[in-house]
């Protein structure tokens, strides 16, 4: 009994100490890092006064600029970046008609879409136009999107671009290689990489028939709980035919969406609303009705297959 309470007392008196070394440590830093701010800060004083007594002298037109170091930019999450040494280039590259499809080496779940722009600007303003769109759709009709970030610019060298061609595929050419990028501006844009398994769902007759030739093997056998799958996607369902009637439209032209194991769609190429091809002040109800029918088509293929219905729930 002895031991425990000398033990004791002992512990107690080390902690005592170590708390007080960690308070004096602590005073110390503080008081070093209050001499260095005003160190910095008279030294920046000086700086300016200097660049000013420059700009205002005698030699007032003279280009300082080469002289005043610039400040070095530095992106949020670097490390991330639209850079060759964070994309995973190896394997196939996937490439629809204009984008290609690059992968991040160490985000398993993120990539960038690339496309080389033209010199007006004009993917740019389009990718810009699409990504605001997304943010509506999101937040008026709570719709799930695949952009992560708005798209950027970035200017390539040639080494950069044939880096960028290396293992291209074309998709719509029946898997040849393609080259799509030369020296100059591209846009990215960091997108979301669809978990595995999903499946593209769409209204053209090719997205339709795969989607249904497949959904069985490839997506509701991967379903744990295909009660609240099917919930979730008549909730989808339901949300996007209401989009159907709105100003938001647009989205019937080429209506696709991945679908993924717990009945949630996710919208993609939203840019399509927006191409001369597509043009969004155009209310095209054919094609509105078109989406209709065949959004009820995929809900009732869902209670066929999934042998589930309202009497069963």
């Amino acid at each position: 009994m002895l031991v425990y309470c000398g033990t004791a007392t002992l512990r107690r008196r080390m902690k005592i100490a170590t708390m007080t070394i960690t308070i004096v440590i602590t005073i110390a830093v503080a008081t070093i890092l209050r001499f260095i701010v005003a160190e910095t800060n008279i030294h920046l004083d000086s700086l300016v006064s200097n660049a000013t007594s420059r700009t205002t002298g005698p030699n007032r037109n003279r280009n300082w600029d080469k002289f005043i170091s610039k400040p070095t930019i530095v992106r949020p999450n670097d490390d991330d970046s639209f850079r060759l040494e964070n994309l995973a280039s190896q394997g196939k590259i996937i490439c629809g008609k204009y984008k290609c499809f690059f992968p991040l080496k160490n985000q398993i779940d993120m990539a960038y879409i690339v496309q080389q722009e033209p010199i007006n600007g004009s993917v740019f303003h389009l990718w810009s136009t699409a990504w605001q769109f997304g943010l509506k759709i999101e937040k008026k009709h709570s719709l799930r999107h695949l952009a992560i970030t708005p798209p950027e610019t970035i200017k390539i060298t040639k080494s950069f671009a044939n880096r960028l061609n290396t293992n291209l595929t074309d998709i719509d050419a029946a898997g040849k290689h393609t080259r799509r990028y030369h020296e100059g501006d591209v846009v990215v844009q960091k997108v979301r990489i669809m978990p595995t398994p999903s499946l593209l769902f769409g209204c053209g007759e090719r997205k339709n028939s795969y989607f249904f030739n497949n959904w069985e093997t490839k997506l509701l056998a991967f379903v744990n709980d295909k009660k609240t799958f099917r919930q979730n996607l008549e909730d989808n369902i339901r949300t996007t035919r209401k989009l159907m009637k709105s100003q938001e439209s647009c989205l019937s032209r080429d209506f696709q969406v991945f679908v993924d194991t717990c009945g949630d769609m996710y919208h993609l190429d939203l840019d399509r609303c927006f191409t001369e091809k597509y043009n969004r002040n155009i209310f095209d109800e054919r094609k509105i009705n078109n989406t209709i029918k065949c959004l009820a088509s995929l809900k009732r293929r869902l209670d066929k297959t999934l042998l589930i219905n309202s009497h069963s729930l």
